[in-house]
């Protein structure tokens, strides 16, 4: 079993999808919360809506009027002088002096500094002398009248400071109504964006923390186990209440349990008349009580004495799939406290469907002794006996049952339990001497591809598929029995009953089982194409579907009448 866990770009797809509901939750958060920035943002700018702007050139004059050498008009030097001077006048009109001024002047109470200096903005106007100055401000009277003065205040602190320049008004200052800032409506986007981002990662982190089975090759390449079965998630067969046995049989998930039970079979083998599995899983929630019951349904409906038992000791739920009430007195509880005897407890469900119940309990009841023998006794009654055992993966009672029995069906819950988890289970149960004879995924959602990367596909449409691969493989087999049957077929129909009688009544019951052992293997390794087909229409079809006729009635009449005696004789047998 491979321990390393693999991300494919389809896990990545199927967490992506899993968690579609908390990603666009965390979009929408994300779209909200940016809205009510933007708003706030909004109310913010509702506050400093006006925009001061107006621009001034600076002049290299002294504070008596001159230029350089004291003359009146400006030459090529002094506007060179003036441009290198810009950088400086800005420095000295955003200075702590000058706005420390502007405020007195203007005698603003409540105002720092810093309020002024955080909303003054002051621009070269390419590499000319020139210099544009905004001002953002809560009224815009008091915003030019804040411009002005810090242009008055630079001519009186220039000249003194820098020894040159003044200040000369391009552009007089104008207030304009300003609406959301730039960042405004992008703040929703980038919020959206953010909010996508972060349900994606959620999603992946959840992935990568926890792993769950949602690609069935892994069930082999991972686990280590062999799928024998892919149970839908039919919305329309598991919405149905009541008795399992009155649902649909012709549901996706029926045909599935019942391809699930021919392959089961066949693991089995035939060689042992009497057959013994539990069914177990890794936590509770992954349907293993229901895959129990409805392989037990499968297997009765095949003609084959079939006892269920409920053993999960930590939830015993069969008996709410068949009975509207369970009786203590008809319970495993009876037994196990001495109130009642094994006769009385078995539930008839149908002719070759029975029940072994069991009600929840504060105290589990033990695999002691007593059930031992009690379940060694039953499984000589039966062809098949189904125990519904507690989730390995919670309890460690289920590897008790190795005591009985160590065939085991492990359920594993399509995107339900943690991978560490399902492989921790796996261990134990090896450690416990347990053989898993197949893994039955359940609760698949969506079109998925099984083990083998073919698209799963009902038992009906396998069967249709297979028909033919069937009767060339069962060929050898189809001669073997028209020959034992050759006689009958080849002569008269008048001299047919009287040596049918005598060959039938003469006939060692050693050579007739031997006959039907030879047709039930040809039906049980038909059974493996055909998942969807009962055993009768299989050997049926091996006598006379090669000819492509039907064969004459008093040869099928004598099969028949070879299978009744083999039946009844079985039947004798067993009583005895």
């Amino acid at each position: 079993m491979d321990d390393e866990i693999r991300i494919r770009v389809s896990d990545i797809i199927f967490a992506l999808r899993k968690h579609w509901k908390l990603i666009v939750v965390a979009t929408v958060a994300g779209t909200l919360f940016g809205l009510m920035l933007t708003a706030m943002n909004y109310v913010q700018s509702s506050l400093v809506i006006y925009k001061i702007n107006g621009s001034f050139a600076v002049s290299a004059k002294n504070e008596m009027g001159f230029f350089t050498g004291n003359g009146t008009s400006a030459t090529s030097a002094d506007f060179m002088l003036a441009e290198e001077m810009v950088p400086a006048i800005r420095y000295v009109l955003n200075s702590r002096k000058v706005i420390g001024m502007v405020i007195e002047d203007e005698k603003l109470i409540g105002v720092k500094p810093s309020d002024i200096s955080a909303n003054l903005s002051l621009s070269q106007y390419g590499e000319t002398q020139i210099i544009d100055m905004s001002l953002i401000w809560r009224s815009p009277e008091e915003g030019v009248a804040i411009w002005n003065s810090i242009v008055n205040a630079g001519n009186r602190v220039i000249p003194k400071t820098l020894q040159l320049g003044t200040l000369v008004v391009i552009n007089e200052a104008m207030a304009t109504q300003m609406g959301i800032s730039r960042e405004g409506p992008n703040l929703a986007v980038l919020l959206s964006g953010l909010g996508l981002f972060a349900g994606m990662g959620i999603a992946l982190i959840s992935m990568l923390m926890h792993p769950t089975l949602n690609n069935l090759k892994d069930v082999d390449s991972v686990l280590g186990m062999e799928t024998i079965g892919i149970i839908p998630q039919s919305l329309s067969w598991s919405e149905q209440n009541g008795n399992i046995m009155t649902r649909s049989k012709n549901s996706e998930a029926a045909e599935s349990f019942s391809a699930s039970t021919y392959i089961l079979r066949n693991r089995l083998g035939t060689r042992e008349k009497h057959h013994c599995f539990y069914v177990t899983s890794t936590t509770s929630k992954e349907g293993k009580s229901a895959v129990a019951a409805n392989i037990a349904i499968q297997l009765a409906g095949m003609e084959c004495r079939t006892l269920l038992i409920d053993f999960d000791t930590r939830n015993p739920d069969i008996g709410t799939m068949f009975l509207p009430e369970i009786d203590y007195a008809g319970t495993l509880n009876a037994i196990y406290r001495g109130d009642a005897n094994e006769h009385d407890v078995i539930t008839h469900v149908n002719g070759y469907l029975d029940l072994l119940l069991m009600l929840p309990e504060h105290n589990p009841i033990p695999l002691d002794g007593t059930i031992e023998e009690l379940f060694t006794r039953l499984i000589e009654r039966y062809e098949y006996v189904v125990i519904n055992a507690s989730p390995v993966g919670i309890v460690s009672e289920a590897l008790s049952l190795n005591q009985v029995t160590n065939n085991a069906v492990f359920v594993v819950g399509y995107d339900s339990a943690v991978m560490s988890e399902i492989q921790t289970a796996i261990q134990k149960m090896d450690k416990a001497g347990a053989r898993i004879i197949g893994c039955v995924v359940n609760g698949v959602k969506g079109k998925v591809k099984d083990s083998r990367g073919n698209k799963a596909s009902s038992a009906k449409n396998h069967a249709r598929r297979n028909r033919h691969a069937v009767r060339e493989d069962s060929a050898g087999v189809n001669a073997e029995l028209d020959e034992d049957l050759m006689n009958m077929t080849d002569k008269p129909r008048e001299e047919q009953t009287g040596e049918q009688e005598e060959q039938t009544d003469a006939a060692p019951k050693q050579t007739r089982k031997k006959l039907w052992q030879r047709k039930g293997k040809a039906a049980s390794d038909a059974a493996r194409g055909s998942a969807s087909a009962k055993p009768s229409d299989i050997m049926e079809n091996l006598i006379t579907e090669e000819t492509g006729e039907q064969q004459p009635a008093d040869s099928v009449h004598a099969a028949e009448r070879l299978k009744t005696e083999e039946n009844n004789n079985q039947e004798a047998s067993e009583e005895k």
